[in-house]
């Protein structure tokens, strides 16, 4: 039984920002099982980029937070220079366009079928080796439709077995046997092959 809810952007700005990987596709372990399947395409390895900018609301003046996330380092470093233009800038970072471990899911959604478009992210972890002692590599799963991280981690055995959800404590207590696998919907702009395929303001 699988359940989702929301968290909050403030966490998930956090995860984008943490370095998560050396390289953006480790091709001796890859997290992807399953390329594509009659509902979803799949892109292993990450370019992220989070960028702010000044913005006033209701409640006065704050940062507005935007997240470029692409398969190809040139689309990232592209769409950072249009988003300049905007006023938008690069958060803090040591690298620009930095390699993320992660996949994107691409999904289509079938016909007469209505689903929540726009970014979605949810966390994964690499299964724990016997005798391991160095904390676990963690990862993004990035997708244009709500339904896409679910749908990686869970159907058509699309993730590698040696990665899960990465589950916080109350994850474990919707009811006995379940787990709440949960996304964010996240400003920001997604790109594979050169195609746009996710964009949320």
């Amino acid at each position: 039984m699988i359940a989702k809810s929301l968290l909050p952007l403030m966490a998930l700005s956090a995860m984008a920002m943490a370095p998560l990987s050396a390289a953006a596709q480790t091709v001796d372990d890859p997290i992807v099982k399953t390329v594509k399947t009659e509902f979803s395409t799949n892109y292993e390895g990450l370019y992220t980029q989070l960028l702010e900018r000044p913005a006033t609301g209701p409640s006065g003046p704050f940062t507005d937070t935007h997240l470029i996330v692409t398969d190809h380092l040139g689309d990232c470093l592209g769409l950072v220079e249009f988003r300049g233009v905007q006023g938008w800038i690069a958060a803090e970072s040591a690298t620009i366009c930095a390699p993320t471990r992660g996949v994107i899911t691409e999904m289509k959604t079938p016909p007469g079928v209505s689903t929540n478009k726009g970014i979605w992210i949810s966390g994964i972890v690499r299964v724990t080796e016997p005798g391991q002692t160095t904390p676990p590599t963690k990862a993004l799963v990035v997708s244009n439709d709500e339904l896409g991280p679910i749908s990686f981690m869970n159907l058509r055995q699309q993730m590698s077995l040696k990665w899960k959800y990465d589950a916080s404590p109350e994850d474990l207590t919707v009811a006995p046997g379940a787990i709440r696998v949960r996304s964010t919907l996240t400003k920001g702009t997604m790109m594979v092959d050169r195609r746009l395929i996710g964009e949320h303001h």
